[in-house]
C-alpha cells in the first residue's frame, strides 16, 4: 500500500514537472513568435528605407549627369563667343583698324587678359565635363617622358622669367619610355608646374626631376612657395576646391586643375602624392607604371 502511494506520488510530481516545462516551453514560443515578428517587422521597413534609399540614388545620378551635361553645353556655348572677342582685340592690337592710343592699348590689353582668364576657366570647365563623362578615353602610345617635360617647361619660359624664378631640369642619362596620353599627360605636367609658378614668390627656385625604379617612373616638381597645411591636402583633388593661402586671391583659379589631374592620373594606374610645409614649399610626385 505504501509503494502504490509512493509510486502515485512520483508520478504526480512528474506530471507536475512536465507541466511546468510545457508552460515554460510555451512561453519561450510565444516569446520566440513575438521578436520573429518584430524582426518581421524591422526587416520590412528595412526594405522600405533600401527601396527608397535606391530610389534617391538613382535620382542622384541622374541629376549629376544632368548637371554634367549642363556643364559641357553650357561652357562650350560660352567659349564661342569668349573666342571671338580674343580674335577681335588681337586684331586691334595688330593695328589691323586705325592706329591706336597707347591709352587705348592699355585698355585692350587689360580686355585681353580679363579674356584670357575667361577661356582658362571655361577650358577647366569643359575638361571636367568631358573626363567626368562615361564617354572619356585616353589614347595611349610609347613617349619619351623627358622630351615631354622639357616642352612642358619651354612653354612657361616666359612666366618663369617674369617672376624672376629659376627652373632646374634634372633627367637620367638615358630615355624613359612609358605608354601614355601624351596631350593628356603633358597637361597634368602644365597644372602642377603653373600651380607651382602661382604659389612661389617671385626670386625663388623651381626643381623638376625624373627617375625610374622598381618597374615605375616618379615626377617630382619641387618648389620653395607658400606651402600647404597637412589638414589641407584632402582639399588639394576635390572638385571646386581651393585651399587658402596669401597668394589664392592674387592668383585666382577654379579649384579644377589638380582634379582633373588626379583622375587622368588614374587612369594611367598612377597615382600622385604630396609633400609640404607652410613658408617652406612643396613637392609633388606623379608615380607611373614604367611599362
Amino acid at each position: 500500500m505504501v509503494k502504490a502511494d509512493a509510486k502515485r506520488t512520483s508520478k504526480s510530481r512528474k506530471i507536475e514537472v512536465s507541466r511546468d516545462l510545457l508552460e515554460k516551453y510555451a512561453v519561450s514560443i510565444l516569446r520566440l513568435e513575438e521578436q520573429i515578428e518584430l524582426l518581421k517587422k524591422r526587416e520590412a521597413s528595412l526594405n522600405r528605407l533600401t527601396n527608397n534609399l535606391e530610389k534617391r540614388n538613382l535620382r542622384l545620378e541622374e541629376l549629376n549627369q544632368i548637371k554634367d551635361e549642363f556643364i559641357g553645353i553650357a561652357s562650350h556655348q560660352l567659349r564661342t563667343p569668349a573666342t571671338g572677342v580674343k580674335q577681335y582685340i588681337n586684331l586691334l592690337l595688330d593695328g589691323f583698324a586705325e592706329e591706336l592710343t597707347d591709352s587705348q592699348k592699355v585698355f585692350l590689353e587689360r580686355a585681353q587678359e580679363s579674356n584670357d582668364r575667361q577661356l582658362h576657366i571655361i577650358d577647366d570647365l569643359l575638361q571636367v565635363a568631358r573626363i567626368d563623362s562615361e564617354s572619356f578615353r585616353l589614347s595611349k602610345a610609347e613617349a619619351d617622358l623627358g622630351a615631354i617635360l622639357k616642352a612642358t617647361i619651354a612653354e612657361f619660359k616666359h612666366k618663369i622669367d617674369v617672376h624672376h624664378q629659376k627652373i632646374q631640369l634634372k633627367l637620367p642619362h638615358k630615355k624613359v619610355l612609358v605608354t601614355i596620353d601624351v596631350e593628356k599627360m603633358k597637361m597634368v605636367f602644365e597644372n602642377i608646374l603653373d600651380n607651382a609658378i602661382n604659389y612661389t614668390p617671385d626670386n625663388k627656385r623651381l626643381h623638376v626631376s625624373l627617375s625610374s625604379k622598381d618597374k615605375v617612373v616618379s615626377v617630382i616638381f619641387t618648389d620653395e612657395g607658400v606651402g600647404i597645411d597637412r589638414a589641407d591636402y584632402p582639399k588639394l583633388f576635390q572638385k571646386f576646391s581651393r585651399v587658402p593661402n596669401p597668394l589664392s586671391v592674387e592668383v585666382g583659379g577654379t579649384g579644377l586643375g589638380l582634379y582633373w589631374a588626379d583622375k587622368v592620373i588614374r587612369m594611367h594606374s598612377g597615382k600622385i602624392e604630396v609633400k609640404s610645409k607652410l613658408n617652406q614649399g612643396s613637392s609633388f610626385t606623379v608615380v607611373l607604371p614604367l611599362k
